[in-house]
């Protein structure tokens, strides 16, 4: 797992989302995996994620 620097939430400018990337494997290939969150103090919520192939099928 990799952190990527925080982005602004394009509905709301003054918050902050954090991403979170992953790489994974499958017997089609490799994928990246970036999910968003927004952060909360006692939990967070899942806004997004986008799922990118890395290598072809």
């Amino acid at each position: 797992m990799k952190v990527i620097a925080p982005i602004r939430n394009p509905a709301k400018p003054s918050q902050k989302l954090d991403v979170y990337e992953f790489t994974g494997y499958s017997y089609k290939g490799a994928f990246r995996i970036r999910l968003i969150y927004l952060p909360r103090t006692d939990y967070c919520v899942m806004v997004g994620e986008e799922i990118l192939t890395m290598s072809p099928f």
